[in-house]
């Protein structure tokens, strides 16, 4: 009997630990002069509502049921939160007005909250516990909730997409950019609110089925989304987003490319995915002449080539555009509209066509596979091997195996 009470204890005391680990990490993020404050006050807004959402079983036990608002009002801000952080690498300059907003949410869902659980909620006891009811303006509250929800997933899932297309137009290693992770947490939010939903439903549809009752699962689930948001949103690079400004000035002609760019192969063009018309319908408005296009792509490529700029692993379109003397915009333009690839695409095309080099001379045998890939530019053997394989249809390895023999024959 001591020992089932003292692991019941135990469990209880496991969402108060995971709440505590998520406010250390809040605090973590805030003192970390890495980050850019305008983006990580939303992601410690997001960690911080999460967390919180921990101490409600412990609030429910020792408070009661009416005072669920304190914790319960924060389901309102997650989803908001994930929007604003993702909405901050494209529009630092809507800081304000996107901090504002989610203040004035914030402050309207508490006030909703209190107002339910303080006067409207109906609480009746179920074998022992306090149990909340259904009620026509707890219906309308939780709808409330799942629209909020959905309208800022979509918002933030179209960020998101939008996020990625601009890391490919001016990075040539997005490893470090990628806001992969946060999609990762889009999914699970989307995951655990359509479980709430789905027991929502099943509250009205089954008879005993309430829906007041802590989830130990849940909770655990919860601890360790926590712990992948914090430390990915400590991974994140910051990304400096260029203007689209028209050219300064006339770029210097560079003489044509003697080398065009590295044929693709048949598995080539069946895996590499060039860029989409919907990507190139943001250059309409603005769009260069076909002269001019042509021109800056030609001078790009004989930049590329005679530089050897791919083989810098960090090698971004602001160096390029420097090296050409452009702007970004019009040479991330140019790229799209002249040569149907972005600027991600082309460099790889130069990395992977180098990599092949390497991974097919008798030379280079003594040569591991990780070596190869920093001397063709990549700067990990995972983004090495993910890019070869999409570029190829073959990892490094097989590409090497298949390829070598023949080559010494």
């Amino acid at each position: 009997m001591l020992l089932t009470i003292g692991l019941q204890d135990i469990l209880q005391l496991i969402p108060i630990l995971g709440c505590i680990q998520g406010y250390i990490f809040c605090l973590i993020i805030f003192f970390n002069k890495k980050l850019d404050w305008h983006k990580s006050v939303f992601l410690i807004a997001h960690i911080f509502s999460v967390s919180s959402l921990l101490l409600l079983p412990f609030i429910e036990q020792q408070f009661g049921w009416q005072h669920s608002w304190i914790t319960d009002s924060l389901i309102w801000i997650g989803a908001p939160c994930t929007y604003f952080y993702i909405h901050m690498f494209s529009h630092p300059e809507a800081f304000k007005k996107d901090l504002l907003h989610l203040v004035v949410l914030t402050i309207a869902a508490y006030a909703l909250e209190y107002w339910f659980f303080e006067y409207k909620a109906v609480i009746q006891v179920v074998d022992g516990q306090q149990e909340l009811m259904h009620s026509n303006i707890h219906l309308a509250i939780t709808i409330g909730k799942f629209i909020v929800f959905f309208g800022y997933f979509f918002a933030a899932n179209n960020l998101y997409n939008k996020h990625q297309h601009f890391i490919r137009d001016n990075f040539s290693n997005t490893r470090h950019y990628s806001l992969h992770w946060v999609r990762i947490i889009l999914v699970s939010n989307m995951i655990l609110i359509g479980y709430a939903l789905l027991a929502f439903i099943l509250s009205y549809m089954i008879e005993g089925f309430t829906i007041g009752k802590s989830n130990l699962t849940a909770y655990f689930l919860l601890i360790v989304y926590i712990y992948y948001a914090s430390i990915k949103g400590l991974m994140q690079r910051d990304i400096s987003l260029p203007t689209a400004s028209p050219v300064i000035e006339p770029a210097i002609e560079v003489p044509a490319p003697t080398v065009a760019v590295p044929a693709a192969t048949t598995e080539t063009q069946e895996t590499v995915t060039t860029t989409e018309p919907a990507e190139k319908a943001k250059y309409q408005r603005n769009r260069l002449g076909d002269a001019d296009a042509k021109r800056i792509v030609d001078n790009a490529i004989t930049a590329i080539e005679k530089e050897e700029l791919y083989l810098e692993p960090e090698l971004t379109l602001q160096q390029l555009a420097d090296a050409i003397r452009e702007t970004p915009y019009r040479v991330s333009q140019a790229l799209n509209q002249s040569a149907g690839k972005s600027f991600y695409e082309l460099v790889n095309t130069y990395r992977v066509a180098k990599a092949k080099e390497l991974l097919t001379d008798a030379r280079k045998q003594h040569l591991t596979v990780l070596s190869i890939a920093f001397e063709a530019g990549f700067n990990s053997k995972t983004t090495f091997n993910n890019v070869f394989k999409k570029f190829t249809g073959n990892t490094p390895s097989e590409y090497m195996k298949q390829n070598r023999g023949a080559v010494a024959a």
